[in-house]
């Protein structure tokens, strides 16, 4: 008697915890235990038959379906699987000197350090539509009788981007950008009884970036190569006319480094 009221708790218990199987193999928990003992992971398999219980039926899962577009591409970049998702990201950046271009130029703008703002729109696994927006700055080098050279640069770009895997997509589009030349003369000069010690040279052109982006989660690194084309302004803000340089054909390398949302 006191061994069958010590056993109606464990069996009570037993049958509380009881579960039924989605699934009904044909080897045994012996046979997973050996199999899980094996040192040489490919000999650690086993090949049950399998049934499904009859009772779990609706839980039964339906045979995947391949689906015919390619999600191994789809970006490692923070967006949802929502095709029409939208992402945003922030980064920090350098483009450098003119790798190539004029060599009569009389304004040489020298390494930029920028920020960059980028929309992105995920139009499907492959393809991304990204629209940025930077703002730099950097020092400049000028052929002339001034000193304290110095440029401030925006710009718009609006990129294609073509995933060619999970982690890496290749850019390329146009964009406009504009900016601005500041120096201070050498020495104050005089004008009709005007005094003027520095002075600013506007300037804006166009531009078609290609480059490489690789994401990782939601860190983001890229790299540009920019063929540029810039205009600067007939006159100066202090209205003297530019003989320097009208015309400058370049091209530059941007990295940036950033985390998207």
């Amino acid at each position: 008697m006191l061994r069958l009221v010590l056993l109606l708790p464990v069996i009570l218990l037993s049958g509380c915890i009881s579960t039924r199987p989605d699934v009904i193999r044909s080897s045994s928990l012996d046979d997973a235990a050996e199999t899980a003992s094996r040192e040489n992971p490919e000999e650690r398999h086993l090949n049950s038959d399998v049934t499904w219980n009859e009772d779990q039926h609706e839980d039964r899962p339906e045979e995947i379906e391949k689906s015919s577009s390619t999600h191994w591409v789809r970006p490692s970049n923070g967006l949802s699987d929502d095709d029409e998702a939208i992402g945003f990201a922030l980064e920090l950046g350098t483009i450098s000197p003119a790798l190539i271009g004029r060599n009569d130029g009389r304004i040489d703008v020298d390494q930029q350090y920028l920020a960059r703002a980028s929309l992105i729109s995920l139009i499907n696994d492959r393809w991304q539509a990204k629209l940025t927006a930077s703002l730099g700055a950097g020092s400049a080098d000028i052929n002339a009788s001034i000193k304290n050279e110095s440029y401030l640069e925006w710009g718009f770009d609006l990129l294609a981007v073509r995933q060619l895997s999970p982690h890496l997509a290749a850019e390329f589009g146009a964009g406009y950008f504009g900016g601005a030349v500041y120096f201070n003369y050498q020495n104050p000069i005089t004008d009709n009884g005007e005094t003027i010690n520095s002075d600013l040279l506007g300037y804006g052109g166009i531009r078609t970036p290609i480059g490489l982006t690789l994401n990782y989660g939601h860190l983001t690194t890229s790299l540009y190569a920019l063929p540029e084309l810039a205009f600067y302004n007939e006159h100066s803000v202090e209205g003297f006319r530019n003989d320097w340089q009208q015309v400058d054909y370049r091209m530059r390398a941007q990295w940036l480094l950033g985390w998207r949302f």
